[in-house]
């Protein structure tokens, strides 16, 4: 009999133990403020003119292929030269918002490469505020001014910085994506 009422204590312990974490967990899942989208806003007539201050302005929210959708700038020639630099803005999404903002530079004048990478630092800082709204971390901005790649955590978006060499040998792109 001794040992069945040790049983039914230690039983009544665990039990209230087991509660008082499930409502300590409740608790916080309350207090902790659920994670937000990546995107500051993802509105897609707003993202889409994100850049338009910059001479990068879209052509509106369109259907691409599927479920599909986005807006894309022309390509800005950035410095001279018979196949100058040039710089484009992307907007990726679904049919009612945006979930990924990117900017692209390609690199088909090596002479004119610190300019572009420039532009492309120019415009990352902007739709950074803008799109996720943060500054550009210092690792981030070195990567885009050296046409590294590199990705970084940045609040509740990633923010990665891609290059890509062109198998030709004659120049590369550096896109700067956020998500």
């Amino acid at each position: 009999m001794e040992n069945i009422k040790v049983y039914i204590i230690r039983y009544q312990y665990l039990a209230a133990k087991e509660m008082k974490e499930i409502f300590f967990l409740g608790l916080l899942i309350l207090v902790i403020p659920q994670s937000q989208a990546a995107l500051v806003t993802t509105s897609k007539t707003e993202v889409c003119s994100i850049l338009s201050e910059i001479g990068l302005k879209t052509k509106g929210w369109k259907k691409f292929y599927g479920d599909e959708y986005g807006c894309l700038s022309p390509y800005k020639d950035i410095g001279s030269g018979v196949l100058p630099n040039n710089i484009a803005f992307y907007v990726e999404g679904n049919k009612s918002s945006a979930r990924e903002v990117k900017l692209v530079i390609n690199i088909n004048n090596n002479s004119d490469a610190n300019l572009a990478h420039r532009e492309l630092l120019k415009a990352s800082k902007l739709l950074s505020r803008k799109a996720i709204g943060r500054e550009l971390p210092k690792e981030v901005v070195k990567a885009i001014l050296s046409g590294a790649s590199f990705t970084k955590k940045v609040a509740d978006s990633i923010v990665k910085v891609q290059r890509v060499n062109w198998p030709s040998g004659n120049g590369y792109e550096v896109k700067v994506i956020m998500e």
